[in-house]
């Protein structure tokens, strides 16, 4: 049976891979290294994955790559959805 803390660092490892891989796949212009550092150092990362995974479990890429390239946008991680209705988007 695994732990908690192992799951989570398993989840909180692909889900950084899968993320950074999505991000060079829609930014083509910048480097693996860039777009790891852009993740690692974000507000969606800092303040949400890597803080309390286990809210996060049902959550892929898509939903990352959505906080993170909205906060890059905003200043702020904020799901698209959110900006949609309140009719940001």
């Amino acid at each position: 049976m695994k732990s908690k803390e192992t799951e989570n660092k398993q989840y909180i490892a692909n889900t950084i891979a899968t993320t950074i891989k999505l991000i060079l796949e829609n930014n083509p212009n910048m480097t693996f290294e860039e777009a790891t550092n852009s993740f690692l150092n974000s507000k969606t990362y800092l303040k949400g994955l890597a803080l309390e995974p286990e809210l996060y479990y049902h959550e892929g890429r898509d939903y990352f790559y959505d906080l993170w390239n909205n906060e890059q946008k905003y200043g702020k991680p904020i799901p698209s959805v959110w900006l949609e209705l309140h009719g940001l988007l």
